[in-house]
């Protein structure tokens, strides 16, 4: 035989090899990988309460905006202050900073505009997503209250404060109004 001929065999063999290691492998894993143990919702539970009585604000929020994304207003709609613990946020970057004004000291954390919205253009669009301004956005936001080792922060004071840096909101923490 022709020395191209072991050549070409030599390469669809390969080709056969991949092909089958590919379909046992997956049929491998359809067997023994690893599937996701969904749990009733009537058999979960919440977040154990944190034994060192630490805290989190959860503020209600109304954003007030037009269609381009220029705040006309914010208002507080709820406040609250539950024991539980917080997202891991403090010294986070984001297009929105919020500020945590202490006894001590000022801390500040960033996050995404919560307005910000993607919306899927048409078929034929040149890109496949526009992004808008939710124009009455109400958002809920979590805010820590303790550090990550629980000690109190002793906020007195949380500001908001959109891509620009101008502060579109500010309230005092009212420790024992938002308790619940």
């Amino acid at each position: 035989m022709n020395k191209k001929i072991y050549i070409w065999f030599g390469i669809a063999g390969a080709f056969l090899l991949t092909f089958v290691v590919g379909v046992l492998g997956g049929y491998a894993q359809d067997i023994f990988g690893e599937k996701p143990t969904p749990i009733p919702a009537k058999e979960q539970t919440p977040a154990p309460t944190p034994e060192d009585r630490r805290e989190i604000a959860i503020l209600t929020l109304v954003i007030s905006s037009t269609p381009d994304g220029k705040i006309e207003g914010v208002k507080l709609e709820r406040s609250v202050i539950l024991q539980g613990y917080a997202p891991n946020v403090l010294g986070m970057q984001g297009e929105w900073t919020i500020e945590l004004v202490g006894a001590e000291q000022t801390i500040s954390y960033g996050v995404l505009d919560p307005r910000h919205v993607e919306v899927e253009n048409e078929q034929d669009a040149k890109e496949p997503y526009t992004y808008i301004y939710e124009t009455n956005y109400v958002w809920e936001l979590v805010v820590p209250l303790f550090d990550n080792n629980g000690k109190d922060l002793q906020i007195m004071e949380i500001n908001i404060y959109d891509a620009g840096g101008n502060k579109i909101f500010g309230t005092p923490v009212d420790r024992e109004g938002w308790r619940k």
